[in-house]
């Protein structure tokens, strides 16, 4: 069994930041390679050299050549079979243990957030995407880095999401926005500053137009939380107004 997409994603965030790695996953680890080395020693396993046989050694040499001939291929079938155990270990595992380094990711998204916003207003007023296209001026190398960081675990936090049933919002695109900003007008969740549009790359000029804008916050955002926004509740009257109206015209007469 391989690990989910989604799954090595946090892993490899996880690494990134040297968070632990659980005891659950050390010890299907620990199998895992005890498999793998059991796999190769009976693979490596030579059969009995026949020609070396004399009048004294002759029957001992046949009966290890036949015991060779049985046993082998059972052998490896088997230690073949227990790789495989270790291996969906392994990913089952990592399972649980990946919603447990959330917080841990979270926290880092966050800090990184905040140096980020500072780092930015140093800058003062200067435009978005001239500092993203500017790759040789020293003043901007720092803060360019910290946005990629940002968008990295931005994945993260939608590798989370793909993990669980998406929390239901209304518009997939606020659902999508606000896993990592917290929007405080609903005006700004339906209409985002131009660097944010739907279809806009979440790079630079995406983390600077929420930085500099007033009522956005950059911060993680589990899916209670995403629910719990200000700018949440119109969406949720509106499916509620939507879904009540279905219901009353299914309810008509043809």
């Amino acid at each position: 069994m391989t690990i989910d997409h989604n799954v090595q994603t946090i892993i490899n965030t996880g690494a990134d930041l040297h968070l632990p790695v659980p005891a659950p996953v050390t010890e299907a680890r620990a199998f895992q390679t005890a498999a793998l080395a059991l796999l190769d020693a009976v693979r490596a396993e030579q059969a009995p050299d026949l020609d070396s046989a004399t009048v004294k050694t002759i029957t001992q040499a046949h009966a290890a050549a036949v015991e060779f001939d049985t046993a082998h291929d059972a052998k490896i079938k088997h230690a073949e079979t227990l790789v495989k155990i270790g291996e969906t270990r392994v990913s089952q595992a990592w399972g649980p243990a990946a919603s447990r380094m959330e917080p841990a990711i979270a926290a880092e998204f966050d800090r990184l957030a905040t140096e980020f916003a500072a780092e930015l207003q140093k800058l003062g007023d200067v435009d978005a995407e001239a500092v993203a296209d500017d790759h040789w001026n020293p003043a901007y190398v720092k803060v360019r880095g910290l946005a990629d960081r940002l968008s990295t675990l931005k994945n993260t936090r939608d590798a989370f999401a793909n993990r669980a049933a998406r929390t239901d919002i209304g518009a997939d695109a606020f659902e999508r926005m606000s896993r990592v900003l917290v929007f405080e007008s609903f005006a700004d969740a339906i209409s985002p500053p131009r660097p944010m549009g739907r279809n806009a790359p979440v790079e630079f000029a995406y983390w600077a137009a929420a930085a500099r804008h007033p009522d956005i916050q950059i911060r993680w955002q589990t899916r209670t939380q995403q629910e719990a926004q200000v700018a949440v509740a119109p969406f949720v009257r509106q499916r509620a107004t939507t879904a009540a109206l279905l219901a009353e015209r299914e309810g008509l007469t043809p």
